[in-house]
């Protein structure tokens, strides 16, 4: 079965409702792409109470340090504002981070394979919004081999591809990665092809059967 070689499932950092998604099923992205947005009213609002947090401390420390240079405050007082501000900064700095992480941004040219939530939704944190395929690497398939196969292969053995989709094409490729260790439940090893890069549209989950020519030569008497 075909498949990017780098799938990964985007989603945001903390939860909350989404206020818009900008990308369909099956639509081609560019790196750096906005994908989707949560609803940014309380999270800005949490931003600027840190903010303002930050900022009393920081006055509270600079009155501390006065009064402690007069002798009025105690050591121990300016130590508890310098604290103070240390905890709203980085409190902060918190606000700011999950406000960043507010919004998915595609993080390579690639394609959405699935998406899994629609606008409005009330979503938690981690819970994935889209399934994404990178144009990085290309496309991969894995294929299985028996045990007196995988002796005959090694990485960067000639492959090519065929598909029912495209019955006249043959897709050129490689071995990618060759698997340690057999399936335990159907006894072969796992061999994954990838395939050069190619302009002819392909789709995660074609089907396609794979040829591979070991490049390891064998001596046969006769």
């Amino acid at each position: 079965k075909l498949y990017s070689s780098t799938e990964s499932k985007l989603s945001f950092k903390i939860p909350g409702i989404i206020a818009k998604i900008y990308a369909d099923e099956g639509q081609s992205v560019k790196k750096g792409a906005l994908l989707a947005a949560l609803d940014l009213v309380e999270m800005k609002a949490k931003v600027n109470q840190a903010r303002s947090a930050q900022e009393k401390a920081q006055r509270d420390l600079n009155r501390a340090q006065r009064l402690h240079s007069d002798s009025v405050a105690t050591l121990e007082q300016l130590q508890n504002a310098n604290t103070a501000l240390e905890i709203a900064e980085s409190d902060a700095k918190v606000a700011e981070f999950n406000l960043r992480h507010s919004t998915i941004y595609a993080p390579e040219t690639g394609k959405i394979l699935k998406r899994f939530a629609e606008e409005g939704e009330l979503i938690g944190a981690g819970n994935p919004v889209f399934l994404y395929g990178s144009n990085k690497e290309g496309w991969v398939l894995r294929a299985g081999v028996t045990d007196r196969q995988i002796v005959q292969l090694r990485v960067g053995d000639k492959a090519f591809v065929t598909f029912d989709a495209y019955p006249d094409i043959k897709f050129s490729a490689k071995i990618s990665e060759i698997e340690a260790i057999a399936n335990p439940y159907t006894g072969t090893f796992e061999v994954e092809v990838q395939l050069d890069h190619s302009n002819i549209p392909l789709y995660s989950g074609f089907v396609g059967k794979v040829t591979i020519t070991p490049g390891i030569e064998q001596e046969y008497s006769i």
